[in-house]
């Protein structure tokens, strides 16, 4: 919890570990929560010239696969949803032909449960969410 004053390079800082733990093979979910109109958005997606968490801990990942490209080779992935009163939405963009975005439930699957149609990318730099 960060008080009101908080800036976007503090938040981050807190959840910066979290892109090494990625990296060494952990799963990692950042969640924001709150009342509607509490800053949730800003603080995931940020602005032009105030980056968000996500596109600083998308850059940061981007930073260390870089910097172990010769002995490591990774693949990024992203997935991006917002749970609203029992609704799931997936906010990446949708796929080419797709008319409008459907209602996604979370499943029991072989894998464990899974949110089924979420849109997964594949990321090489951070305006993936731009």
């Amino acid at each position: 919890m960060f008080p009101q004053t908080s800036t976007q390079e503090e938040v981050f800082e807190a959840v910066q570990p979290l892109c090494i733990s990625v990296l060494d093979g952990y799963n990692v979910c950042i969640f924001a929560y709150g009342q509607t109109g509490s800053g949730k958005t800003f603080t995931m997606e940020g602005s032009t010239g105030n980056r968000g968490v996500s596109p600083r801990a998308i850059a940061e990942l981007l930073n260390q696969v870089e910097q172990q490209k010769d002995t490591c080779t990774y693949t990024i992935t992203l997935s991006m949803l917002e749970i609203y009163n029992e609704t799931i939405l997936d906010l990446l963009p949708m796929n080419p032909g797709q008319k409008e975005k459907e209602k996604l439930d979370i499943r029991q699957t072989a894998d464990g449960n899974q949110v089924v149609g979420l849109t997964e990318t594949t990321v090489s730099n951070v305006n993936i969410l731009y």
